[in-house]
């Protein structure tokens, strides 16, 4: 978890309205991603109206999936300032 929520947490006192997270690509955590988007719902936010779904080949490519679920809106990020998930990982072994 990365963004807001994250920060809200780590007892920043901010304001939130989305929930932002940074995922693994493989091919078996797309799917999984996958299968939680559709239990809610979630749809990308279009300025046109359209309603598009997430699809394993759209959070493949897609680096930023900007998201409106049936929980409100959800930000599905491959990367977050240049830092993949792997990356990510890594920084926290770290500093542990």
């Amino acid at each position: 978890m990365v963004g807001g929520v994250a920060a809200i947490i780590e007892g920043v006192p901010i304001t939130t309205l989305d929930l932002d997270i940074v995922y693994e690509r493989s091919p078996k955590n797309l799917q999984r991603l996958l299968e939680v988007l559709q239990t809610v719902d979630a749809c990308y936010r279009d300025p046109a109206g359209r309603h598009i779904v997430p699809t394993i080949e759209k959070l493949a490519t897609i680096r930023t999936n900007l998201l409106q679920t049936k929980l409100g809106p959800f930000d599905v990020l491959a990367s977050i300032g240049g830092d993949s998930f792997e990356d990510l990982l890594d920084l926290g072994r770290a500093q542990k």
